[in-house]
């Protein structure tokens, strides 16, 4: 919808004085190597010149030099290097007026990486954030980030979002207009439906990391708008076939639901007391190009692939379906909450200069918001092997187990399917963010397969395992 704001106004200034002083740079050089020719030809003193050319730099550019000088004197923290700053600056600035400056978290993540490089073909500017953990193959975050260098030219900040002084670094450099934040536990996604996982690592991500962040929000001189990726792992054992933002979410059944739904509550107090505007984002699993390799699908594919068998726990006669998302609508969701929610009332507070709301009502309804994203749309285990026996060729190992439990299996891959459904009721999210999935399953899921073989395995693995690719994936290569 791109509103205008003072924070983007303000962000679109810095970035015309940063490609200003680019610009002045390449100028002073071509100056001195004149006056190199200066010094051979006319004796003239290369002191008295360079003295007067950056005098008269320092009066065009005004301030802003002296704060390249100032971080580069200072020390070996990142923000102190002008180079640095000067790439978060560039990153960080839209590129059209009235665009959004977004810090996002996570952006070297799956869902990161793909919204990152929407919002910047959007003409908004973006500066990431991701630690580069290694969960699984830290390799594949560096490609997220290659291609987020070539299709946006976006700027990955390395570091974490439990240093504070980092973060509020990147705030004291760049007015936000949002932030996005999608940084998580890592082994919390995939462990969240064996129903185990790291308490300790859940904690310090997905709690203490999200307060850090809330400081530095509601510090900001301009409040930006705060958009958070929860997850449908909230709804726990709630066993109904559709969950609904209404329905019960107290009864977790894994460490990372129980931290998400920590954090959904620690977001309430900062809305109502600090006016920021929150918008929750419930998100149902989601697969893809460059999804993570120990997700449900590649493991799948892989086994198929290696003539593995794939034991599926279940609970006897009920079927158990699951809602997967691809990539694309999922991205088409964030955009819209971001486009959508309302701006922070936050003001200042003359005791403790947090933002705080003073004389005002706690806050107004749609200052807290939440949202499912998902398919809207159940599928099986089953189903989805059916499928992928379909596009590889290749039948699968079946062997079904009745039982609830998860063990380590040597000679195949387990997949365990707990005794209850969960469905994204996606009413609000239609109404209140026009989301509407256009991805359909079989179609994304033949997508995800061509993708999968010809990045992953090469063009041998394609001729050998698909069903005529010529025909049939002709059109797909020129979709992704």
């Amino acid at each position: 919808m791109g509103r205008s704001s003072p924070a983007g106004k303000t962000n679109w200034g810095i970035c015309r004085s940063a490609q200003l002083l680019n610009k002045a740079v390449l100028l002073l050089l071509g100056l001195m190597l004149l006056v190199v020719a200066l010094k051979s030809f006319f004796g003239v003193r290369i002191e008295d010149v360079t003295r007067d050319l950056f005098h008269a730099s320092e009066r065009a550019l005004g301030p802003q030099i002296h704060r390249y000088e100032t971080a580069m004197e200072m020390g070996t923290k990142p923000w102190h290097n002008g180079t640095w700053v000067t790439r978060v600056i560039q990153s960080g600035c839209p590129t059209r007026a009235g665009g959004y400056s977004v810090l996002v978290t996570g952006a070297a993540g799956f869902i990161g990486s793909f919204v990152s490089q929407a919002m910047v073909a959007k003409g908004w500017g973006v500066v990431g954030l991701d630690n580069f953990n290694d969960n699984y193959d830290p390799l594949l975050k560096f490609q997220r980030e290659k291609l987020m260098q070539k299709n946006g030219r976006i700027f990955v900040v390395h570091g974490d979002i439990n240093d504070e002084e980092l973060v509020k670094a990147l705030f004291e450099i760049l007015s936000f207009t949002h932030v996005l934040h999608l940084a998580a536990a890592e082994e919390g996604v995939t462990a969240d439906a064996k129903g185990w996982g790291s308490p300790l690592s859940s904690v310090r991500n997905d709690i203490a990391g999200l307060v850090t962040l809330l400081g530095a929000c509601t510090r900001a001189s301009s409040q930006p708008i705060f958009v958070w990726a929860s997850s449908s792992s909230v709804y726990g054992l709630n066993n109904g076939a559709l969950c609904s933002e209404v329905d019960r979410t107290d009864q977790p059944n894994s460490f990372y639901g129980a931290t998400k739904k920590t954090g959904e509550q620690i977001l309430h107090p900062y809305s109502s007391l600090y006016g920021l505007s929150v918008t929750i984002l419930r998100l149902f699993p989601v697969y893809g190009p460059y999804g993570r390799p120990d997700a449900m699908i590649p493991e799948l594919i892989e086994s198929i692939l290696s003539g593995k068998p794939i034991r599926s726990m279940n609970n006897g006669s009920i079927k158990v379906a699951v809602d997967l998302s691809y990539i694309d609508d999922i991205v088409n969701g964030i955009i819209a909450a971001l486009e959508t929610a309302p701006k922070s009332k936050g003001s200042n507070s003359c005791s403790t200069g947090k933002k705080m709301l003073k004389h005002q009502p706690l806050r107004q309804a749609d200052q807290y918001r939440v949202f499912n994203l998902g398919s809207g749309q159940s599928v099986s285990i089953d189903e989805v092997i059916t499928l992928l026996e379909k596009y590889l060729g290749i039948k699968a190992i079946r062997h079904h187990d009745r039982c609830q439990s998860i063990e380590e299996e040597e000679d195949g891959l387990s997949i365990d399917v707990q005794p209850y459904t969960r469905v994204a009721n996606l009413t609000l999210a239609e109404k209140y963010l026009g989301y509407h999935p256009k991805t359909g399953f079989s179609q994304g899921l033949e997508k995800f397969v061509f993708w999968y073989h010809t990045h992953r395995d090469g063009e041998r693995l394609v001729q050998r395992h698909f069903i005529n690719p010529s025909s049939r994936f002709t059109n797909l290569i020129l979709q992704l």
